[in-house]
């Protein structure tokens, strides 16, 4: 499969576009994107006609707390902290 994942979320959304209609369906809508569409997973989910749930967009809390502690570790060495 080729579909580009460029987030958390889209992995979250990717995952449940399977779950939701299995990764041959996924595969098919993927290969008959058209024009320059790219395999974006948004663009996935729009060929299959859904629009995926609101709380996937919502990060775990471990993902969260990681983002959090990476963005502490960049200020700390710019000396903006």
């Amino acid at each position: 499969m080729s579909i580009i994942v460029e987030s958390s979320r889209d992995e979250r959304v990717l995952l449940w576009l399977i779950d939701q209609f299995g990764e041959s369906a996924v595969e098919e809508a993927c290969s008959k994107l058209a024009g320059s569409r790219r395999a974006y997973v948004s663009n996935v989910a729009k060929l299959l006609g859904v629009a995926p749930p609101a709380e996937l967009a919502l990060a775990s809390k471990e993902d969260a707390l990681r983002h959090l502690k990476a963005i502490r570790r960049i200020l700390k060495s710019s000396k903006c902290i």
